[in-house]
């Protein structure tokens, strides 16, 4: 799938966020938090998540996987993991 934007531009943003909005201590302002999802939301519509078993888009996941099992969503932007390194989000290990 083509994206508009790379890897090292998705990292580069969540790291500028992280450091002008949170600091070392600082817990981010209401705003800065509506800045880091709104630019979750534009990184996830423009690469969603697919389906690592049949290639569908986690937007258009209620229709169950044809492999029998639950979808794997394993490609695509991880909004969580974004927001995790603005530090919105617990990492996930």
């Amino acid at each position: 799938m083509t994206t508009r934007y790379q890897k090292n531009q998705i990292e580069d943003v969540a790291r500028i966020l992280r450091e002008r909005t949170c600091g070392d201590f600082n817990e981010p302002s209401l705003m800065a938090v509506e800045i880091m999802e709104d630019f979750a939301d534009l990184f996830a519509a423009d690469n969603p998540m697919g389906c690592a078993e049949c290639g569908r888009l986690q937007s258009a996941a209620p229709k169950p996987c044809p492999s029998g099992e639950l979808h794997r969503f394993t490609w695509g932007f991880d909004r969580w993991q974004f927001l995790a390194a603005c530090r919105l989000e617990e990492e996930q290990s």
